[in-house]
């Protein structure tokens, strides 16, 4: 499933189906196996459990290939550096890393769905979040930024990560009370970075990554294999 460059215009551009958002962390959310009695997860409270998956996920994007070693995920994201290998772009490399997307998504979805917050209205959030930051830098037309985002979108994406990871871990620490509205926008912005980078650099949309996750999480499941570092796939 090949898309080309896209529309020029930022993450914003990529926006993916809002319905295909609800779908997915419906099914996503049906797939947590919960210990007995149901509260916790492997042990772990389920935020907690959620927000250390998708932090190490995250991380994942970035770590040497386990099984292509001289596959540089970095520089198949981020070729734009000078200096930097592009990396090996073998099919079975590319096919990988789209996996490590999807399992971004189903921590990054099952963490919203924990706290109430729908798919696609974090993704809404996230869309005003953006058009905010982007008014709100006086020495940067908002055109300029949609710019950098095509021309370097890993710098955007890492820099995102870090903001979800950041408005999670607060999230948490105020479970009363917790800011919707940060973990939200935080996600929301997220994802559309998630749609960018998956379109121009790994040449899926990104409902195919969903769709893809969803069909490996079932697999593990029946499987049983959901736990098992190896995951029973290729790894």
């Amino acid at each position: 499933m090949s898309v080309s460059q896209g529309a020029r215009g930022g993450i914003c551009a990529y926006a993916p189906d809002l319905q295909v958002l609800d779908d997915y962390q419906e099914v996503a959310s049906s797939q947590i196996m919960y210990d007995a009695g149901g509260k916790t997860i492997r042990g772990k409270l389920p935020l907690i459990y959620m927000h250390d998956g998708l932090r190490e996920e995250l991380q994942e994007i970035w770590d040497e290939d386990r099984v292509y070693r001289d596959y540089s995920r970095f520089g198949s994201l981020h070729r734009e550096l000078q200096g930097l290998s592009p990396g090996v772009e073998s099919p079975g490399a590319i096919e990988l890393h789209q996996k490590e997307f999807g399992d971004v998504s189903w921590y990054l979805a099952n963490r919203l769905s924990l706290q109430g917050v729908p798919f696609s209205r974090a993704v809404v959030m996230g869309q005003h979040a953006h058009a905010e930051y982007a008014g709100s830098i006086t020495t940067c037309s908002p055109a300029f930024i949609a710019e950098a985002q095509d021309r370097l979108p890993a710098i955007f994406f890492a820099h995102l990560s870090h903001q979800m990871l950041t408005a999670s871990v607060e999230a948490i620490k105020r479970p009363t009370q917790p800011n919707i509205e940060s973990l939200g926008a935080a996600a929301g912005q997220l994802v559309l970075s998630m749609s960018q980078i998956v379109s121009v650099r790994l040449g899926v949309n990104y409902t195919f990554i969903l769709d893809q996750n969803i069909a490996k999480i079932r697999r593990r499941i029946e499987n049983k294999t959901v736990f098992d570092k190896t995951g029973g796939d290729i790894r």
